[in-house]
């Protein structure tokens, strides 16, 4: 994760789902939205992955392990463009993909997501290199 060669993605659906918090007063951001998640995405470097026809297909195939769509949705970004999802979140596991979470490097990478102590954790999934 930490090879400069590596693109570190993240999904349009979780940028979604952390306005859809902010909105519902359920996550309060240091900055206006539009702001605070360009800061995040230039100060991590990483690429935004669009939600596409191939992964929406994907998605609806996938067994009902879990019924969050963003949590799905980053399950079918995953398989379909064969890279690990960087979470501690063990749901995750039952689809077969690989989910990194190393007790030192994971938490920074997600804490720095969270740049501003806002508690996102668990909203703040990246897809890892490609």
């Amino acid at each position: 994760m930490q090879e400069p060669s590596n693109e570190l993605l993240l999904s349009a659906g979780t940028t979604w789902e952390i306005a859809i918090k902010m909105s519902l007063n359920k996550l309060t951001l240091s900055l206006p939205f539009g702001r605070w998640m360009n800061k995040a995405i230039a100060d991590l470097t990483l690429s935004v992955l669009p939600i596409t026809v191939d992964y929406a297909e994907v998605q609806a195939g996938l067994p009902f392990h879990h019924r969050d769509p963003f949590d799905r949705l980053l399950v079918a970004q995953a398989i379909v463009e064969k890279v690990p999802i960087v979470t501690a979140d063990s749901m995750f596991d039952s689809y077969g993909i690989k989910r990194i979470w190393d007790r030192f490097v994971a938490p920074v990478l997600l804490r720095s997501c969270d740049n501003e102590g806002v508690g996102i954790g668990g909203n703040c999934h990246i897809l890892a290199t490609r």
